[in-house]
């Protein structure tokens, strides 16, 4: 933005109308681009007059180094040195915006384990998180487990039907796993014996109840399913300032309700349900009949919980498009209430396998679990047959960055509401679009600056190539990028800025030398290779990929 700005204050003391810059689609075409088009009614001229008028009015002053008319545009130049020395030795701090924003995600159901729909989910919280704390927003992650409810009663009833009482170990299963499957049993017995739904059903009222028998399986199933969970939070570096469990607050949530129910806000249904009237977007319930409380009944407490411990300026959900249409209900209850903070749905879109959509109560979901185990499998695979000598320490170390590198990076690349179809294998290739080709990019820097000095004071005017030139460029708008990244909740801006600098820095080293070039040169380049690891690492950070050394 600093060349911005300064090349639109040049441009000002000739321009008589407000304007804004473009960046060409080509480099050849400068670095910034004035349309004239705005100025021909002002000055009375074709915008193809205008342009060459003030190409041959306008003396530049750096950092513009030249202005060319081309037609209707006027084409901007920076002096190359200037922009390199600006790119390479400044580092960018962000300034604290003292915004303060609290995430929520993955927001798991405690009755099967985190499938690849709950991956996608805490990628993109993670990421986005981590990008608004590198704009400079205080950040706070949580994580809000959904431990109570018929479908968790579900998984309960079948275990005590069906179970035996048997463990975890005994089926030699994940403890989250061994949880999921009576699931998918209940399921597949429902269909034989439908009055096993009413029968869930009295165990939630039960559970509500304080019901003795009830509250020890559910304290049972729920240990295994959140002990599994961690197992998998900790393999992906997931981390949470604070875990809610709605067990600890739904009734004071149902409070929160009638409270507000006597206040008039809501009001009362013919099946004698506590509802919300929200105009075009219609009648919503907000707590049942027989009191027990629905998912909006947590969320509205929940959020004034959280307003009260953290008094965030914005809260954010991360959750699937599926709930799109019941975040517009869930926000305009907050309007109705006076929550004061603003909300965000991150919404996304699903993610489906080459064999089709995942349905939990089918037993087709893909645990997390098991894809990690699969990308590991996959990456450990690749990384053998580079490198046989390896120990196997080694292979497991560089199989699990490359094989979540892969994985994470896939995911994130796709803009939140894309919906996309995940390979495995594809994602693995270490060319194209993928996390081993950025990994790798990386390395290959490594590897060159392990054989090289170091550049204490190189003159970086040296740097005027195109290819060299498009990589300082690339490395420039790293700072932009990520607060766009932030504004928007999008992390895959980061990771398309990730993949852009990766293939810039791959063309300059197919067509430049560095270890023989002239001492000044090189020195000028181990820089700027040095800066693109720096910003490379930076970036995959930021998306939670780790960089390697070696792959």
């Amino acid at each position: 933005m600093e060349f911005y700005d300064a090349v639109l204050s040049q441009l000002r003391e000739h321009v008589p109308v407000e304007v804004s810059l473009e960046v060409p689609p080509d480099s050849s075409l400068g670095d910034y681009a004035l349309a004239c088009f705005p100025l021909a009614k002002e000055l009375k001229k074709s915008p193809q007059q205008i342009a060459s008028d003030l190409a041959q009015t306008i003396t530049p002053k750096p950092p513009i180094a030249s202005i060319v008319a081309n037609g209707p545009y006027l084409n901007i130049f920076l002096d190359r040195a200037v922009v390199a020395q600006h790119a390479l030795t400044t580092s960018w701090t962000p300034p604290q915006t003292g915004k303060k924003i609290l995430f929520e995600y993955p927001s798991p159901n405690t009755n099967k384990p985190l499938h690849l729909g709950h991956l996608r989910n805490m990628l993109l919280g993670q990421a986005t998180s981590n990008i608004a704390s590198c704009a400079g927003h205080t950040v706070i992650r949580t994580n809000l487990n959904n431990d109570r409810g018929v479908h968790i009663c579900k998984s309960m009833l079948a275990y005590d039907l069906y179970g035996s009482q048997r463990s975890p170990g005994e089926l030699n299963l994940k403890p989250d796993h061994f949880v999921g499957h009576w699931y998918v049993q209940f399921a597949k017995q429902a269909e034989q014996y439908p009055e096993l739904e009413a029968q869930a059903q009295e165990l939630l009222r039960a559970w509500e109840a304080g019901d003795e028998r009830a509250r020890a399986l559910w304290q049972k199933m729920n240990a295994w399913a959140l002990e599994g969970f961690a197992q998998t939070y900790a393999r992906l570096h997931i981390t949470f300032d604070k875990e809610y469990f709605e067990s600890d607050f739904y009734a004071q949530a149902k409070e929160t309700v009638r409270t507000a129910h006597t206040s008039g806000v809501f009001s009362t249904d013919e099946k004698g349900n506590i509802v919300a009237e929200l105009g075009s977007l219609g009648t919503k319930v907000v707590l049942r009949a027989d009191g027990t409380a629905v998912y909006a009944t947590q969320d509205i407490g929940l959020a004034s919980l959280r307003q009260e411990e953290f008094s965030p300026d914005e809260q954010v959900y991360v959750v699937a498009e599926e709930q799109n249409y019941y975040f517009e209900q869930l926000f305009a209850i907050f309007d109705l209430l006076g929550f004061s903070h603003t909300r965000h749905h991150l919404s996304y879109g699903l993610i489906s396998l080459p064999s089709g959509r995942m349905k939990s109560r089918e037993g087709t979901v893909v645990d997390c679990d098991e894809l990690l185990d699969e990308m590991e499998s996959l990456a450990a695979r690749a990384v053998m047959e580079r490198h046989p000598e390896l120990s196997d320490e080694e292979i497991h170390k560089r199989a699990v960055a490359i094989g979540h590198g892969a994985l994470r990076f896939f995911i994130l690349k796709y803009e939140p509401k894309t919906a996309f179809v995940y390979n495995p294998k594809e994602s693995m290739s270490f060319e194209g679009e993928t996390g081993p080709y950025v990994q790798y990019a990386a390395a290959r820097i490594s590897s060159i600056l392990r054989d090289l000095p170091a550049a204490t004071q190189a003159d970086l005017s040296a740097l005027q190539t195109d290819e060299e030139y498009a990589l300082i460029t690339a490395l420039r708008n790293t700072p932009d990028v990520i607060v766009q990244a932030s504004q928007h909740y999008k992390p895959h801006l980061v990771a398309r800025h990730a993949m852009r600098i990766a293939q810039e820095f791959t063309t300059f080293y197919h067509e430049h030398h560095i270890k023989t070039a002239e001492p000044s040169l090189r020195d000028a380049r181990v820089v700027l290779i040095s800066k693109t690891r720096e910003h490379l690492s930076l970036l995959l950070g930021l998306l939670g990929i780790q960089t390697l050394d070696e792959m």
